[in-house]
C-alpha cells in the first residue's frame, strides 16, 4: 500500500509545469528512489519481524551491508552488469557491420539500416544462453503456482564484500529447483545458480507512445532496443554464515 502510494506522488510530483528543468525532475526522480528504497526496506524488516513472531524465522545470516548500483567489474555478476555486457554485444556487434548508432534527428535511412540490423540481432540473441552463479539476499518467497509448483522469489545479489547490488529483482523458481524452501522461512543468503536469457523487443517506429507512469518504461540497451532479463533457474541453495561468497 506504500509502495502504491509513493508511486502515485510520483507520478504527481512528474506532472510539472513546463519551466521545470530536466535536471530538477532528474532530481525528484532520484529523491522518489531513495524513498522507494527505504520504505522496501522498512517493509522487508517488517516482514521479518511478523516471521519471527509467528516461529518462521530463518537461520541466522550476517546482514548484508548498503547497496549501490554498481555493477562492478564482472561481466554478468548481477542483473546491473549483465545489462551492461548486453548493451556493449549490441554496439559491437553494430560497429563489425559499419551501421550507426542513430541519433534522435537522423535521417530516415539510418534509422532504417539500424533497425534492419537490430531485427537480426534479436534473433540471433535469441540462442543465447548465460550461464550465472549468484549469491543472493532472498527478502521474499511466495508460491504463484501449484501445478507445476513454482515461486517467485525477490532477491538483491551480493558482492563479494557483502554488499547489495541495487535495485532488488524478482524471478521465478520452480519447486524441483530449490526442494527444501519453505517461503515463511527464505529470507537469508542463498546461492542461485541459472541461466541468464536476455528477452530483446525493437519498440515501434514511433516514438510517441505515451506511457501511463515514466516508472513502467522497460529498459532500454540501444535506441528503440527494450531488454529485460529472464532466468532458467538450475538450483538455489542456502549459504552458510562464513562461507564463501562465491
Amino acid at each position: 500500500m506504500m509502495l502504491s502510494l509513493l508511486l502515485i506522488s510520483a507520478s504527481l510530483a512528474l506532472q510539472s509545469p513546463p519551466a521545470a528543468t530536466t535536471d530538477d525532475l532528474q532530481a525528484r526522480i532520484q529523491a522518489l528512489e531513495q524513498e522507494n528504497r527505504k520504505l522496501r526496506e522498512a517493509s522487508e524488516a517488517l516482514q521479518r519481524r511478523i516471521r519471527e513472531l509467528e516461529g518462521g524465522a530463518p537461520p541466522a545470516a550476517p546482514a548484508p551491508s548498503a547497496g549501490s548500483r554498481d555493477p562492478g567489474p564482472e561481466p554478468w555478476g548481477n542483473p546491473n552488469a549483465a545489462m551492461r555486457s548486453l548493451a556493449s554485444k549490441v554496439k559491437e556487434d553494430l560497429k563489425e557491420r559499419g551501421i550507426a548508432v542513430p541519433t534522435p534527428d537522423a535521417d530516415a535511412r539510418t534509422w532504417h539500416a539500424y533497425r534492419q540490423r537490430l531485427t537480426k540481432w534479436i534473433e540471433i540473441m535469441g540462442k543465447f544462453r548465460q550461464p550465472i552463479q549468484w549469491n543472493l539476499s532472498v527478502s521474499e518467497a511466495v508460491q504463484v503456482s501449484s501445478e507445476p509448483k513454482e515461486y517467485e522469489i525477490r532477491a538483491h545479489v551480493l558482492r563479494a564484500d557483502g554488499s547489495r547490488v541495487e535495485p532488488s529483482f524478482a524471478f521465478r523458481c520452480p519447486a524441483t529447483a530449490v526442494p527444501n524452501l519453505v517461503p515463511a522461512k527464505a529470507a537469508g543468503v542463498w546461492q542461485l545458480k541459472a541461466e541468464l536469457l536476455p528477452h530483446l523487443v525493437l519498440q515501434p517506429e514511433s516514438s510517441s507512445r505515451e506511457r501511463a507512469n515514466p516508472f513502467g518504461d522497460t529498459p532500454t540497451i540501444a535506441p528503440q532496443l527494450e531488454c529485460t532479463l529472464r532466468y532458467i533457474v538450475q538450483s538455489m541453495t542456502p549459504v552458510q554464515a562464513g562461507s564463501p561468497s562465491r
